[in-house]
């Protein structure tokens, strides 16, 4: 009995210790067989800072190709041409799949309510650069259709800029420079600032609604870009009269732009522009004229031939 108790144990020992090393204990549980040497941090290399990425660490992935806008600003009479601001946008343009296009319509009523946002181009403000001392300034373009803007509270005293007369670019109404760079490694764009000599305005006509707009120009009338202001704005006596029968009338403004202060008149021919119609709602729905007015003035005059858009 002896010798088989010996026996047993012997036995028992034998199974306990491949159990063991199978890395299984008594009761059937799968154990952790990560040794001490593999769960203690390797220190870092000292010979890199740990904040910089080198090439080994990330594997290289080829880029798209980048284009650079290069713009460079010249001024005739040896102006400080450093800090100055240009602002770059991104241009969504406008999907319009509409013949004819409603901007080209004259409309035969007023209505202030008509939207026309969808036919607008969005700028999309992306970043700002400036320029050094030598008129300078570049970035990359995040995008196949970009503009820039000036921003003319950083020019000179009195100047205003335009695009070079070698140049393909130029502004257009919203004092914006559209560019395109689709498959261009290089967009190189020559500017002048000059100082503003006079002005003028311009008649806008937008949609249902029309203005003034400022526009300076150079000693030999080339139109500059900046941030003019137009203050005490009116139409001459009988501007209800004119607007109804389609006479012509004049507007008289103050163009504002740092030192240069110039009173200039613009002569608006009110049938050229607009159907009777729509100038006779234009006055009543800005209370120019009574309900009454406009009945009578609708009930006594012939409505307006209409032109086929061209």
């Amino acid at each position: 009995m002896k010798k088989s108790f010996i026996l047993c144990v012997a036995i028992l020992s034998t199974v306990l210790i491949l159990l063991t090393s199978c890395g299984v204990d008594g009761s059937g549980t799968p154990q952790d067989t990560t040794t001490a040497s593999e769960t203690t941090p390797v220190p870092n290399d000292t010979t890199t800072p740990d904040h910089e990425t080198t090439s080994s660490d990330t594997p290289s992935t080829p880029s798209d190709a980048v284009t650079q806008y290069q713009g460079k600003i010249s001024s005739p009479d040896n102006t400080d041409l450093s800090g100055i601001k240009i602002d770059v946008y991104e241009v969504i343009s406008a999907k319009i799949g509409v013949d004819p296009d409603p901007r080209n319509i004259k409309y035969t009523t007023y209505d202030p309510s008509r939207d026309f946002s969808f036919l607008e181009d969005k700028y999309v403000y992306l970043f700002s650069v400036y320029t050094d001392i030598n008129g300078g300034f570049s970035f990359d373009l995040p995008c196949s259709s970009g503009a820039i803007r000036f921003d003319s509270d950083t020019f000179p005293k009195q100047h205003g800029i335009r695009c070079a007369e070698n140049s393909r670019n130029d502004f257009n109404a919203k004092n914006s420079v559209v560019f395109y760079a689709d498959n261009v490694d290089t967009l190189s764009v020559e500017f002048v600032l000059e100082r503003a000599e006079s002005a003028y305005l311009t008649f806008v006509k937008e949609h249902d609604s029309f203005g003034f707009s400022p526009v300076l120009v150079n000693g030999v009338g080339e139109i500059l870009y900046a941030d003019a202001e137009i203050t005490n704005g009116r139409f001459d006596d009988g501007f209800i009269d004119a607007m109804i029968s389609g006479a012509e009338i004049n507007y008289t403004a103050t163009i504002v732009y740092d030192d240069l202060s110039q009173t200039v008149t613009y002569p608006v021919s009110w049938e050229h522009l607009y159907y009777w119609e729509w100038r006779v709602g234009y006055l009543y729905y800005n209370n120019y004229i009574t309900k009454e007015q406009y009945d009578n003035i609708f009930a006594t005059t012939e409505p307006s031939k209409i032109l086929p858009v061209m």
